[in-house]
């Protein structure tokens, strides 16, 4: 998390994609949360994206959004920002 704020301090893209999935931050957080035993940082992490900024309802180059690979704990949040299921 400290990684992240300091990231979003610096000026680093919000909306930056990889090259490969066409995945922003955000969506990176939302679809990690979905694999983990516990949300972990996730929730927290997606919540300072979207404090900063980012856009709630990304998507990866298959269409998926970041509300629909999110766990609950994530999906919630994303919704509080705008997020459409």
């Amino acid at each position: 998390l400290e990684t992240v704020r300091l990231l979003i301090q610096g000026g680093a893209p919000l909306e930056v994609e990889c090259t490969a999935f066409r995945c922003t931050p955000l969506f990176w957080a939302a679809h990690g949360s979905s694999f983990t035993g516990k949300a972990a940082d996730y929730p927290c992490i997606a919540r300072a994206l979207l404090e900063a900024g980012a856009q709630p309802n990304v998507q990866n180059r298959t269409g998926d959004r970041a509300v629909e690979v999110a766990a609950p704990p994530v999906r919630e949040i994303l919704q509080e920002y705008g997020a459409l299921l």
